[in-house]
Parts: structure tokens; sequence; C-alpha cells
């Protein structure tokens, strides 16, 4: 059989495209001439997942390949500052990422094409249940935007607030970022023995009390970090959760994963932009107050999602 190197090629095509943008960076008044670094990171964290998603093992991959992406943002912010104080110059923070991206792009490469998905015959044509995915894709908006949201605005927050400098800010994204990893390690082990409703119920009850602890103690650097890593851990495995969850609810297709995923990345725009605006009219801490809301209102989308009822013909 021929060989298909289609995959191959978009995905090289995927890495190199995102290489020139970081490169270009130092060169361009505005990032969104290039992309959206959130989109790309969306992009790359989700694409693989929604396809692991149609497998029997598919909360444990997912959980797997989602915890290499939390390496990744722990790791970042310390590559950042470590660049910078070799070199002074933003623009070899760019380069270095740019540059560590070829030896990736080489490997995908190397690889064999995924075979085609064969749609068993039980689910051929079966219409596609309207409510529950648009309530999914609901979930994915608030989910992604709430942990885009947090991650990215910790540092500004901890800041604007006093509650620490620019190093130990920068040690309190790493820190969630770390934690967030850790989470999703944890639930591969979880995903093996428990249901994807108790773990989604457990992880929202923590991230609500994550949140609620630093709205309490808004002034404690202490509670600061306690809020923080406790959030990290519990957001972690919401987004595979969610795709499993899915699956075990209905036959999960192609398009309906790729509404899921432009869910994931119309609330990593929204959100993260109305924090910086809250931010400029309001004040640092409304952001924390933004992300209960926007848990609570991704919890009451949960609920509604289990229990709507879905037509298998």
């Amino acid at each position: 059989m021929e060989h298909d190197n289609s995959f191959e090629v978009r995905a090289c095509a995927r890495l190199l495209q995102d290489e020139a943008a970081a490169g270009a960076i130092p060169y361009c008044g505005f990032l969104v001439s290039i992309r959206d670094p959130e989109l790309i990171r969306l992009g790359q964290q989700n694409a693989v997942p929604s396809i692991a998603a149609r497998d029997g093992e598919s909360q444990i991959i997912m959980n797997g390949l989602h915890a290499c992406f939390g390496v990744g943002a722990f790791l970042a912010p310390l590559i950042v500052a470590r660049v910078l104080t070799i070199t002074g110059d933003i623009n070899w923070v760019y380069w270095s990422f740019a540059l560590a991206a070829f030896p990736i792009a080489a490997f995908i490469w190397s690889l064999p094409s995924p075979s085609p998905r064969i749609t068993p015959e039980e689910h051929k044509d079966v219409p596609l249940p309207v409510l529950p995915v648009a309530i999914m894709v609901l979930c994915f908006v608030l989910y992604v935007g709430a942990e885009v949201g947090f991650g990215n605005w910790i540092y500004t927050y901890a800041l604007k607030l006093n509650l620490g400098t620019e190093v130990t800010s920068a040690y309190l994204t790493s820190g969630f970022w770390g934690a967030f990893t850790l989470g999703r390690l944890l639930a591969i082990w979880v995903s093996t023995r428990v249901r994807p409703k108790t773990v989604l119920y457990a992880d929202f009850a923590g991230c609500l009390v994550s949140l609620g602890l630093i709205l309490l103690f808004r002034d404690s650097l202490a509670i600061l970090w306690v809020g923080s890593i406790l959030l990290g851990v519990f957001m972690a495995s919401i987004f595979p959760t969610f795709l499993t969850l899915s699956e075990e609810t209905m036959h999960v297709t192609g398009t309906m994963a790729g509404w899921f995923l432009v869910g994931g990345g119309i609330g990593g725009m929204i959100l993260p932009w109305a924090i910086g605006q809250a931010f400029v009219r309001i004040g640092a801490g409304a952001m924390v107050t933004m992300v209960f809301i926007t848990v609570i209102f991704n919890l009451l989308a949960l609920v509604i999602f289990i229990r709507t009822p879905v037509k298998t013909r």
C-alpha cells in the first residue's frame, strides 16, 4: 500500500508556520498580524486529543497528551527568564522557541499517517444531536476561557495587587502550570478508576473552592499561592474528561469534535480579552471574580448536558 504523507505534510507545515511566526514576532508591530499565539497553543494542544477521543482508552491517552502541554506551560516561563538573563534580548526568546521546534517537525515527518476511522454500521445515518453538541461546545467555551484567562493574567494580577515582584509573579505562573501538569498526570490514574461525571463534579467543586479562597483572602500572598496551585490541579483534567464524557454519551464524529475545538478557541479569545478590559475599567481584582463566575456557568452547562437526552435514531 502506498504511504500517504498528507498527515505529516500538514503537521510539519503547521510547525513551520508557527516557527516562522515566532521568529518574526520581534519585527512585528502588531502580533495579531501574524496569528494569535493563544490560538496556536490551543490548536497544538487539542488537535491530537480530538483524534484520541475516539479510542477506547481515550481518557488515559488524552490526559497523557495534555500533561505534555502542562509540562511545556510550566517550563516556558522559566526558559524565558533564563534566556533573558543570558542574552538580555527579548528577540532571542522567540528565536529559541522557533529553533526548538525544528527537531519536532523532523520527528513528525518520520511518523506514519494514522489510518482513517471506519464508522461502525450502527452509527451510520444517525442524526446530529444538535442540542447536546451545542451545550458541550458551550462547556468548552467556558472552560478554556477560564483556564487561559487565569493562566495568562495571574502574573499581572499579583503585580497589580502588590502581592509579588516580577520574579515571584513569574514563579507563581509556573507554579500554576506546574500544578496543572501534576493534575493531568494524576488524572491518568484517576480516569482508570472513576467515572467521568464524578471526576468532573469533583474538579468543579475544587475549582470553586480554590477561587473562593483567593476571593475571600484577597490580600494574602500565601492564599494566592495555595489557591492557584489547587486550581491548577483541579482544572487539569476537565478538558480531556469533557471529551470522554461526550464519547460516552453520544458517538463523537470528526465534525462534532471540530465544533468542540472551535468552542475552545472562542473561549480562549473572549474571556482573556474581557479580563484585560476589566483590568483597565474595574481593576485587577475583577479577574478572579470573572473566572469564578465562568466556572459556575460551566458547571451549570455540564449539569444541563448530562440531563439532556440524546436521540440515537
